[in-house]
């Protein structure tokens, strides 16, 4: 993820959003292993259910709620 695009485009809050929930530097650290495509299919494939977040990337189920 590009930074300085999200930035320049005024989305800061988003920003600021995956920071507080430890998301960013997943999201912005490829040496974490994650990838673009790999985050999109995150995205393409999770729901939120009563709290807790499920998807599926390469095959392998995820899931996690606010706590964890």
């Amino acid at each position: 993820m590009k930074v300085w695009y999200f930035e320049e485009q005024g989305l800061g809050a988003f920003l600021q959003k995956l920071r507080a929930q430890g998301w960013l530097e997943l999201s912005t650290n490829t040496q974490l292993g994650c990838s673009v495509a790999e985050l999109a299919e995150f995205y393409t494939n999770y729901s939120v259910t009563k709290g807790v977040v499920t998807s599926e990337v390469g095959g392998k189920k995820i899931w996690f709620d606010a706590p964890k």
